[in-house]
């Protein structure tokens, strides 16, 4: 038995069936949507870049101080801890003597170390991190507890800054705090006051470094006697 092929006239083929075959379309080139920027997102991007950039070198700056003020706080605490163990020896040879001077030069040094201009510990070996660090001191005597019998000027000269406070006694303690704030904002120092009455003095740890700690005191003899103190 032969095969036979089956042709088909275009005339037999029905017109639901020819209204179902197409030509094929031309292939068109889309662009991928991961690679059509809006004109308006790309802008965007380009003004966003300077201040993504800054703020990953501010991460970088602020985790390489921590991991150097991490390596000095170890140094200085061998360091301490050798002056420790030479400090209770009853008495000291020339060697030790010298190792002494040795070791307070190491420490020294190594509270002045700065990285990217910064100073990586404060002058209280705490370390760094923030543009403004200050440093708190008191002054023996200088509180809100004694009682204000009569009205006096109490004169304060912290490293070359005048700070007058004027202790009125028929005056409320929290309006003279807030004086007492205003005065030593005008000498660029920071006050408040803590759980024992005394008043806290703030100075910036660049102006500690500088400052003999050296306060003269000026009064009426009322509360404070006149001359020198250290905090």
């Amino acid at each position: 038995m032969k095969l036979t092929s089956i042709g088909l006239r275009k005339s037999e083929v029905s017109s639901a069936t020819a209204s179902r075959i197409r030509k094929p379309e031309k292939l068109q080139h889309r662009p991928s949507p991961h690679t059509v920027l809006n004109p308006q997102m790309l802008q965007l991007n380009l003004h966003e870049r300077p201040k993504l950039i800054a703020e990953v070198s501010e991460s970088h700056k602020g985790y390489s101080q921590l991991i150097l003020a991490g390596e000095v706080l170890r140094t200085c605490a061998s360091e301490l801890l050798k002056l420790r163990r030479l400090a209770e020896l009853p008495q000291y040879t020339p060697s030790q003597a010298n190792q002494i001077d040795v070791i307070k030069k190491t420490v020294m040094f190594w509270s002045k170390k700065q990285l990217f201009g910064r100073y990586v510990l404060d002058s209280t070996f705490a370390p760094v991190q923030t543009d403004s660090v200050l440093v708190e001191f008191t002054i023996p005597g200088l509180d809100m507890n004694r009682e204000r019998y009569r009205d006096e000027v109490v004169s304060l000269y912290i490293n070359n800054r005048l700070v007058a406070l004027a202790f009125e006694r028929t005056e409320d303690r929290e309006v003279l705090l807030e004086q007492f704030k205003m005065m030593f904002a005008f000498a660029q120092l920071q006050l408040r006051l803590n759980e024992q009455q005394e008043l806290v003095i703030g100075i910036p740890d660049a102006q500690w470094r500088q400052w003999d700690g050296q306060v003269y005191v000026s009064g009426q003899g009322g509360r404070y006697a006149e001359g020198a103190l250290s905090p």
